[in-house]
């Protein structure tokens, strides 16, 4: 890693000598979440670092199946990540840090590249066909865990940085495809 200015020495981003695929980094900078480097389905998995707490990447996700796109919402509780469990990947958000207290499945029919939205409030994914939906995460509770609600809605043919200022393109999209 090195500053985004270019001055300073390039150094690690987590202690250890591992070999990840995906980084990713939670909005607070507490977190680094990486994926597994592997080649046979089962292998790609989820780790997580926590600056100044761990010495190493420790596991956050492992199964028998493959994990990956790996996002955290704005405000950290929230991990967002596709699998392959259920024969087809899909979207998937669990509690964060605390990943094995809960799983809630997103998306059905297949999903990929899920994008929080800037205020936490949704998450976006494509499904397989390359289709945008979002999910409204409003949270209710049950028990002590509280659970996202996610309608999902419409599309687009990409999903790159969908953002908040984003909306207006996807109702214009769909506005179009009304008329058609």
């Amino acid at each position: 890693v090195r500053r985004a200015d270019g001055s300073g020495s390039v150094r690690d981003a987590v202690a250890g000598n591992g070999t990840y695929d995906e980084v990713a980094f939670d909005p607070s900078g507490r977190f680094t979440l990486l994926r597994s480097v592997g080649t046979t389905p089962g292998t790609r998995y989820l780790l997580a670092f926590e600056h100044g707490v761990d010495t190493a990447p420790r596991v956050l996700l492992r199964s028998a199946y493959d994990a990956y796109a790996m996002t955290l919402s704005p405000d950290g509780r929230w991990l967002g990540y596709v699998s392959e469990e259920s024969g087809a990947s899909e979207v998937y958000v669990r509690p964060f840090p605390n990943v094995d207290s809960a799983r809630f499945a997103i998306s059905s029919g297949g999903g990929i590249e899920p994008l929080w939205r800037r205020d936490g409030r949704e998450l976006f994914h494509r499904n397989l066909r390359g289709d945008v939906h979002r999910g409204d995460a409003a949270v209710r509770r049950s028990g002590d865990v509280k659970l996202p609600v996610l309608d999902l809605v419409v599309g687009q043919d990409h999903l790159q940085e969908l953002r908040e200022d984003a909306r207006a393109l996807l109702e214009e999209q769909l506005s179009i495809r009304r008329r058609w």
